[in-house]
């Protein structure tokens, strides 16, 4: 069965948005699960992750970098117990000790690494659809008459900035 375009994007904005699970998604908008899921595999090839953008979407509810902080926050405290651990433990000879230790250093250092490397455009990501919400909002409140005209454009432009800052 052939389904529109409207349908497709109905979809879409239940499991991004809304965060329904993609069959709930498919469900709600009576399609087939997979239609949606090809839907999704076929995005996903073309730049136009549903999963970063739902990710993104959720940052922008709420804040990215205490998110990050929270969890950088979390190792931080779990790498100083481990170390309490180690000095306290009498049954590990120093050697032991030292490689036990060095194992955590470099946990730790992939850690804050990853960090680094994947907040950047996640919250890239995030402060762009959270102006293009600030947007419409904004237009909705003191330009009414032009809703309609961004909201035309609103899915293809965030589609665009889920490829530009997904990658």
């Amino acid at each position: 069965m052939a389904y529109s375009n409207d349908i497709r994007m109905a979809v879409k904005h239940s499991y991004v948005d809304d965060r329904f699970s993609l069959k709930q998604s498919s469900r709600l908008h009576n399609v087939n699960y997979q239609t949606a899921r090809a839907w999704k595999k076929k995005d996903e090839q073309t730049g136009k992750s549903w999963d970063k953008a739902r990710a993104a979407q959720s940052l922008s509810a709420g804040n990215a970098s205490e998110i990050a902080n929270r969890m950088i926050g979390d190792q931080l405290l779990m790498h100083q117990e481990v170390i309490q651990l180690i000095k306290s433990d009498n049954e590990l000879s120093p050697i032991q000790k030292a490689q036990t230790l060095a194992s955590l250093s470099d946990s730790l250092s992939k850690t804050l690494s990853s960090f680094k490397k994947v907040t950047p455009s996640i919250s890239e990501l995030a402060v762009a659809l959270d102006t293009l919400k600030f947007q419409a909002d904004f237009i909705k409140q003191f330009y009414p008459h032009l809703i309609e005209s961004f909201m035309e454009i609103l899915e293809p432009l965030g589609e665009e900035l889920s490829t530009h800052y997904g990658d």
